[in-house]
């Protein structure tokens, strides 16, 4: 005040004190005659709320990572890793007999788990 007197006011119920550095505000004004008046604000009401957004978002960001992740799963093995892996086994039959392969039961069964794969995949 103008006499040089202090006064406090409660900081809703909260002592000055209790509060973190991050969750206190203060304010200083100096007037034309030097005098300075200083405002304490609690922001422990502020800090807390963006806290729980925060999590919040960090939920929710997980969530739709879990779900994109399980709806790209499906495609990647049909579109990716289930042709490498028949091309692999391919290669192997290729291997045992470059000329006659076609004739082998194993080349038909390979026909055979080919044509039901595109039957029951829909991603072909």
């Amino acid at each position: 005040f103008v006499d040089g007197s202090t006064r406090f006011f409660d900081i809703s119920g909260r002592q000055p004190g209790d509060l973190r550095d991050r969750e206190k505000f203060n304010v200083s004004i100096v007037g034309i005659d030097g005098g300075t008046t200083n405002g304490l604000f609690s922001q422990r009401d502020v800090i807390r709320d963006e806290a729980l957004v925060g999590f919040a978002a960090t939920i929710f960001i997980i969530i739709i990572w879990f779900l994109g992740v399980t709806a790209f799963a499906g495609p990647v093995m049909t579109l990716v890793v289930t042709p490498i892996e028949r091309m692999i086994r391919l290669l192997s039959m290729l291997m045992r007999d470059p000329l006659g392969y076609q004739s082998t039961p194993r080349y038909k069964k390979f026909e055979a788990e080919e044509e039901e794969f595109i039957k029951n995949t829909k991603w072909t």
